[in-house]
């Protein structure tokens, strides 16, 4: 399956619109060229032309190549070195003028050129950075396994544990007839009983090969280096030995088709007083699944900052009346904003100074010109570097769910939505029943796996749009926008019967594990602290009469 994928037609569309733009404005900028052209012929080159001619050639160096015209950033670049050497030399021993003649004639031969022919079609050449394909499907859950008889039994106990976690597992025992039939398809991921002999590996590589995205995970006897070595060079992505738990395998499962999965929606704020330019990089990161603002006055960024979130800052290194690296500093100012990775885009002759100043709160840069699959790159992997570490701040350590803090401050933010909106939502507290008594009988190790269990079957069984948090050591917080009182208990109460079904794999044991679960309802009336307190008082009595049951709160006159 080919690792790239391009972008639909409607993107080259929008892209041709710019590019014609682009040649329109092109057509404006020429007056101010031959004006040039015909005063350095006179050898009369007034300083204000000058600079002028100087900051659009800086500018058209960058973003000839952008549009789909390389010619134009190379002969804008050379009119640029020489009227850089030009303005820098001193009064008393101005250089002759002849370098800018030829340039600025050169310059306009090639602008011409450009405006007479059909752009070089950059759009054409648009694909996604590989492995990023918009066309996996987010909501595949199949896992096929494949085993040999001698390895049934551990693979018809770990399907029957997946199946508990909501994925759809099918066994097969032929991995070369397997190798053969598997095609092109939306799976969670394969799971391959294997010990690497030779008669298996041009099996393995075949899976791998035939849908290079969907995730390998080898399960074999060998834990030695050579083996897993092997697995590596096979393209496997996950390897275990022995006789791992489930959860071992959800996780794996989990964390490597995430990183295959469609971009995340990433906010980005883009800052560029090229108002084209700027819609360039807005278009070709919306067609990577991105959400962009766009603001051509640098002063406004710190207001659009500040009341909206923005996961990354583009902006442009020169910009009239606040350069980025000022810009930067004062965004850095708030320390709320300190870890919000900034990317510069620039030319090759600001390269020296973004590196010298790179502790000034400078990420990434981009130099003019670059490609889409380029900018899309930088700016996902700097945006998932800095969810990846903001993450790390507000989740649970143990269970990776959002920490107390976090999760009261989302239900806020959740109250406060109602309020404005007045769309309903609802706040749920689960609490696992006879927890202590888990603890006390089998030890903290089976209380630990207990835990963990629960929290994949919430991230499994609950909507993807509902935000679960740990709360307390066997308490969990579910927030579940969009849904009334009874809907919201109704979502809880399935997962209950999913858990209560269940066995949970703990250290030398399959333990049958209920919970008790109060609901109440966010309709922005109440504080955040009044809703807790509501869903608290029904989680009271569904323990107190009888435990294992979801109860709402009472409605209050």
């Amino acid at each position: 399956m080919p690792s790239e994928a391009v972008f639909p037609s409607q993107f080259r569309k929008d892209m041709g619109k710019l590019q014609q733009a682009y040649l329109e404005r092109l057509k404006g900028h020429l007056t101010d060229f031959r004006r040039l052209r015909e005063l350095a012929a006179q050898k009369m080159i007034p300083r204000r032309d000058l600079q002028h001619v100087y900051r659009l050639s800086h500018q058209l160096a960058g973003s000839g190549a952008t549009f789909g015209f390389p010619e134009i950033s190379a002969s804008a670049r050379d009119l640029h070195t020489a009227l850089k050497e030009y303005l820098d030399a001193p009064e008393d021993g101005a250089p002759s003028n002849a370098p800018i003649l030829d340039r600025l004639q050169a310059f306009e031969r090639a602008a011409l050129d450009a405006i007479g022919r059909r752009p070089q079609e950059a759009s054409d050449q648009l694909v996604l950075p590989a492995g990023k394909s918009l066309q996996l499907d987010k909501g595949a859950n199949d896992v096929y396994i494949v085993a040999a008889e001698r390895d049934g039994a551990a693979a018809r106990k770990l399907a029957e544990g997946l199946n508990q976690f909501g994925y759809g597992s099918f066994l097969v025992n032929d991995l070369e007839a397997f190798a053969h039939a598997y095609k092109q398809q939306y799976l969670k991921a394969v799971i391959i009983y294997s010990a690497l002999a030779e008669a298996d590996l041009k099996h393995v590589q075949a899976v791998i090969r035939t849908n290079p995205q969907i995730p390998v995970i080898i399960v074999s006897p060998h834990g030695d280096f050579e083996a897993r070595l092997e697995a590596v060079r096979l393209g496997a992505q996950g390897y275990f030995t022995g006789a791992p738990e489930t959860l071992s395998f959800v996780e794996k499962i989990e964390a490597m088709s995430a990183k295959y999965a469609a971009s995340p929606d990433y906010r980005v704020l883009i800052i560029d007083d090229d108002e084209m330019l700027a819609q360039f990089y807005s278009h070709s990161l919306e067609r990577a699944g991105m959400k962009t603002a766009v603001i051509n006055n640098p002063k406004d960024a710190l207001n659009v900052i500040l009341e909206n979130d923005v996961d990354l800052v583009l902006m442009d290194y020169q910009m009239p009346g606040c350069d980025g690296r000022e810009l930067a500093a004062v965004i850095r100012q708030h320390d709320k904003y300190l870890r919000l990775p900034i990317v510069f885009i620039s030319s090759q002759d600001d390269v020296e100074k973004l590196l010298i100043n790179s502790g000034l709160g400078i990420d990434d840069f981009l130099v003019k010109p670059f490609s889409p699959p380029q900018l899309i790159s930088v700016v996902q992997n700097r945006a998932q570097r800095a969810a990846e570490l903001s993450a790390l701040m507000v989740r649970d350590s143990f269970t990776g769910l959002l920490n107390h803090a976090r999760f009261n401050e989302l239900l806020g933010q959740e109250v406060m939505r109602t309020k404005r909106t007045s769309a309903p939502a609802a706040y749920a507290i689960i609490d696992i029943d006879h927890f202590k008594d888990i603890n006390d009988t089998y030890g903290h190790q089976a209380g630990d796996a207990v835990l963990k269990n629960l929290t994949r079957m919430l991230q499994q069984h609950l909507r993807r749009t509902d935000v679960i948090g740990r709360c307390g050591g066997e308490e969990f917080g579910v927030l579940l926008p969009g849904c009334t009182l009874a809907q919201a208990q109704q979502i809880v109460e399935n997962l209950r019967k999913k858990v209560t079904e269940a066995f949970f794999d703990v250290p030398g044991h399959k333990l049958r594990v209920t919970f008790s679960a109060g609901v109440a309802g966010i309709d922005g009336r109440k504080a955040a602290d009044a809703v807790i307190k509501r869903a608290d008082e029904a989680l009271y009595r569904a323990k107190e009469t009888g435990r294992n049951q979801v109860l709402a709160a009472e409605e209050q006159l």
